[in-house]
């Protein structure tokens, strides 16, 4: 058995080399599971925006892309709750307040 670390923002790659995927947003796991499975119907808001940026030359795969709203909070000083909820398009008010557990690879108040 071989286990790799691998760190991109090419989603492409991930795609053909690895067998599952973690999405980080200031360094906290919003999703993870199979790559077919996170790649192809992803469940938290942040891995939808992402998965939408992302170029396709196969019409299958293209996505509407997600704007995110507002600029990346500082890792340093990460907002409280859900690090993702100051450009989250579907956050409440309960994400300020709880940190959501990753549950069936998700990390979000909302999906569940």
């Amino acid at each position: 058995m071989l286990a790799l670390l691998f760190s991109t923002h090419d989603l492409a790659v991930v795609r053909s080399l690895c067998d599952r995927v973690v999405v980080l947003y200031l360094g906290r796991v919003m999703e993870s599971g199979p790559v077919a499975q996170v790649l192809e119907a992803p469940r938290h808001p942040y891995t939808q925006a992402l998965l939408s940026a992302a170029p396709s030359l196969e019409a299958s795969r293209r996505r509407t892309r997600i704007l995110l709203q507002g600029d990346p909070p500082s890792p340093s000083a990460p907002p409280s709750g859900c690090v993702f909820r100051m450009r989250c398009p579907v956050a409440m008010p309960a994400c300020a307040e709880t940190v959501p557990a990753l549950v069936d690879g998700v990390a979000c108040l909302r999906v569940g």
